[in-house]
This record gives C-alpha cells, structure tokens and sequence, in this order.
C-alpha cells in the first residue's frame, strides 16, 4: 500500500465544509486573480517543486517501463512487490549488507556486457523487464559499466561483490504514482551515492572515514523510513 500517495490524496481533496462556508482549494483558485506572470521572479530556491516528479527513463504513460531510445547502458530493475524490510532491525546498527539484499537491482539482458557484474551481484539477471508495475530502478551508463568491469576484475570476491552490490542499488522508484516516486527517489539516489563512495575507497584502499561511514548510515535511515512507508511496514 503507498501510504505517501495515500496521504498526499487526503492532502489534495479539499471538500468545502457546509458549515464554515469555506470553498475547495479548486474553487478557490479560480476565484482569485491572476497575476502577472511576466513580473514574477523565480528565486533558485524556487527551481524544485515537491510535487514533480524526478525524472527518469520511465514515466507513467501508455509506454510506462519502456526506455527512451536516446538512453542506452545497462538498466536494472527490482519489482517493488519483492521487496521486504522485514530482516531488517528496527533499531541499532544498520546492516547495509542485509539492506543491499533487499533492495539490490538485477541487470537486464546483460550477458556479454557486465559478466563480472553479473557474477558480483546478489540477484540473478533479468530477461524482460517488470513491464506495468512499480518497481526500483537504476541505469548504468556505457561508461560505468565499463568501469566497473575493470575494478571487478581485480578486486577479490568480497570487496568486488561489495562494490557490485553499491552499483545495482536503485536511483528510482518508477511505475508509481508521482508523489511516491520523488520522495522514494529523492531517498533511493542519496543513499546509492553514499554507499558507492564507501565501496570505491575500499576499491582504492583509501582508509575507512567515520565521516563515510555516517553519511552512508544517515541516508540509510531516511531510506528505511520511506520503503517502510511505501511497503506498508510501518
């Protein structure tokens, strides 16, 4: 059940009230004056509004889970009916690895493009996608793949299979209703770039930061709090 949709549907019916007298906010727009449109200056605190959508390769169209023909990569998706928090504590440290698992993208037709990627990640690759149904998503670019096949090949198993996992974390909720969709993204992207800078340090044998670390676990909460809303597990 999308409990955010759900809320911003409530937030949206304005009903007039018989004994106030008030008018519905529909109503009340028409009545007032328009203004100017040509004299009003838009500040750059302006430039994002919250109910617009982000926008990706999908929409929610007639050809809703078919790419654009101008984007290319590699696109994963996670249908958003396999997704479950439940081994996921509610409480104390995070375990991203679990967290990963649950989230975690399938490349689609991606043999003989990404075979280490495809060999690193946790979920098996996809034949069709998820067509008609909300589902996670995230496009790798002709770049990135090719970056990552080359980090992967010389990584060992268990820090190349961390950096994979960082890489099919979604960027996107796509097939659902606008206002799930921006607040799952806005939550899905921050905490993908989190993870992927811990995983490329280790990648490089930086040394661990408590700053990457925080950033990484700050995102994480935000996103547990969203998924568990959008999937009903509150």
């Amino acid at each position: 059940m999308l409990l955010v949709e759900a809320r911003r549907r409530r937030l949206l019916a304005g009903r007039e009230d018989p004994e106030s007298g008030a008018r519905p906010a529909d109503e009340a727009a028409v009545a007032a004056p328009r203004a100017d449109t040509s004299k009003v200056i838009v500040g750059e605190e302006d430039a994002f509004i919250e109910d617009e959508p982000v926008m990706h390769a999908f929409s929610r169209s007639t050809d809703v889970g078919r790419p654009q023909s101008q984007l290319g990569g590699l696109h994963c998706y996670r249908p958003l009916a396999t997704v479950t928090l439940a081994r996921l504590a509610w409480s104390g440290v995070i375990d991203h690895a679990v967290l990963h698992e649950a989230i975690a993208c399938a490349p689609l037709q991606a043999q003989g493009r990404a075979e280490h990627l495809i060999r690193s990640a946790a979920a098996p690759s996809l034949r069709t996608a998820p067509l008609r149904e909300p589902s996670l998503f995230v496009r790798l670019g002709d770049d990135d793949v090719e970056v990552l096949e080359r980090a992967l090949e010389s990584a060992t198993a268990d820090i190349g299979g961390r950096l994979a996992s960082a890489a099919l974390l979604p960027e996107a909720l796509i097939g659902a209703p606008a206002g799930a969709s921006y607040a799952a993204s806005q939550a899905l992207a921050s905490y993908r770039s989190a993870s992927l800078v811990s995983a490329w340090r280790e990648i490089l044998g930086a040394t661990s930061l408590a700053e990457v670390a925080r950033d990484r676990d700050s995102a994480a909460v935000r996103l547990l709090s969203t998924l568990r809303a959008l999937l009903g597990e509150a």
